[in-house]
């Protein structure tokens, strides 16, 4: 049984920077979220920029996401 969520899954967006395994996404869209790989990793300027869409980020170690950015998101 599917559980019902409040906010529409296929509206959720997932950005997963930095090579991140094609099965991450691909378990992510089976399960009706919108996610996205994103071969490498995000400046700061572009994590500004980005956050406010994102609903989920997932990262590797590369990407540093500073107070800075956070305040932004």
């Amino acid at each position: 049984m599917e559980k019902k969520v409040s906010f529409p899954k296929e509206r959720m967006r997932i950005a997963m920077l930095e090579s991140i395994h094609p099965v991450a996404q691909d378990v992510f869209r089976e399960a009706g979220y919108n996610a996205e790989i994103i071969k490498g990793a995000w400046s700061e300027d572009d994590l500004k920029r980005e956050l406010s869409s994102v609903h989920i980020l997932g990262l590797r170690s590369k990407t540093e996401v500073r107070e800075s950015v956070l305040k932004n998101a």
